[in-house]
C-alpha cells in the first residue's frame, strides 16, 4: 500500500504553502525566504478517517488555520497565524 497525501506549512511570517509528500522542500518559504516554522501532514491514502465519536483525525483533513491578516500584493494574501496548540488544529 502506498502513502497518498501532502504537508501544509507556515513560515515564521504566516505565509501558507502545501507540497506533496514526497516533495523535498528547501525548508524557505517561496514567498519571503523565511523557514518554515510549523508543518502539518494531510494523508489522503483512504481518505477523511474517523475516530469511533465521528471525529476526524487531525492527520487526514487540513488544519483549521486562523487568518491573522491580509498582505496586499497585486491581490489580497491571506497570513495565518502560526498554531501554538496542537489541539485546535
Amino acid at each position: 500500500m502506498s502513502y497518498e497525501g501532502y504537508v501544509e506549512l507556515l513560515c515564521k511570517n504566516g505565509h501558507y504553502w502545501t507540497e506533496d509528500a514526497y516533495y523535498c522542500t528547501e525548508g524557505v518559504c517561496h514567498k519571503c525566504g523565511e523557514h518554515f516554522t510549523w508543518h502539518h501532514f494531510v494523508d489522503e491514502t483512504n481518505g477523511i478517517v474517523y475516530d469511533g465519536n465521528g471525529v476526524p483525525f487531525l492527520n487526514t483533513v487540513p488544519a483549521k488555520l486562523e487568518v491573522d491578516h491580509y498582505e496586499e500584493v497585486m491581490i489580497k494574501v491571506p497570513i495565518f497565524k502560526v498554531p501554538i496548540d496542537w489541539s485546535k488544529i
